[in-house]
């Protein structure tokens, strides 16, 4: 049975744990613009993502079982990462499509991706497909 806690807004760091056979941490630092994640067996063993364009990450949710990770950019962008960080794409951006707006909290919830921002949540299948306010 797969676990999560999420805790946000934690100086500027927006956290969630989950674990498996392992025990991973992913954070978004708003103010390096940057995506880690620990293996908590290990936490000296900090890495990095492959970013792209964040400009301030908020919102974070881990798929294991698709393995994705989602990060909202409160610039109003929504990115899709492998869960080592690696293959990063923009499922959602607010120039293609306002309903994303300003996003802020991520979650994953049968098969789909919700967000919230001011005025609703939004949801979306995991390549940015269907959104919906």
């Amino acid at each position: 049975m797969k676990k999560f806690v999420i805790l946000t807004s934690l100086f500027l760091m927006s956290i969630l744990l989950f674990g498996q056979i392992e025990k991973w941490m992913y954070i978004t630092d708003r103010n390096d613009g940057i995506v880690k994640y620990i293996n908590m067996d290990d936490p000296s063993s900090i890495m990095q993502f492959a970013t792209g364009d964040l400009y301030k990450p908020y919102g974070i949710a881990v798929d294991p079982e698709n393995g994705y990770v989602f990060v909202s950019d409160t610039d109003g962008f929504i990115f899709r990462y492998n869960l080592d960080g690696t293959e990063v794409i923009t499922i959602l951006n607010v120039a293609a499509n306002p309903l994303v707006d300003a996003p802020y909290g991520l979650m994953v919830l049968d098969g789909k991706l919700y967000w919230g921002r001011e005025g609703g949540i939004g949801r979306c299948n995991f390549d940015g497909s269907e959104a919906e306010l």
